[in-house]
């Protein structure tokens, strides 16, 4: 489990540095947990939102299946 917990730490703490470096409107942060929410990705690509569902989207339930130490 160690080795979980350093994985995790390590990935906060490459978040918390994008957050810093990375200007604010170049930069979209998701919650996954939240789900994929397209509607915010295109108005931050400035694209239409597709009229065709995408097919496997990963939503939340199966994120904590894949990665259960997030």
């Amino acid at each position: 489990m160690a080795d979980a917990e350093a994985v995790k730490a390590r990935y906060l703490a490459y978040n918390a540095w994008v957050k810093e470096y990375v200007p604010q409107d170049r930069l979209l942060a998701l919650k996954l947990e939240e789900g994929i929410n397209l509607d915010k990705i295109c108005a931050f690509l400035d694209k239409p939102v597709p009229a065709d569902p995408i097919h496997g989207l990963i939503l939340p339930k199966s994120l904590s299946r894949r990665y259960p130490i997030f």
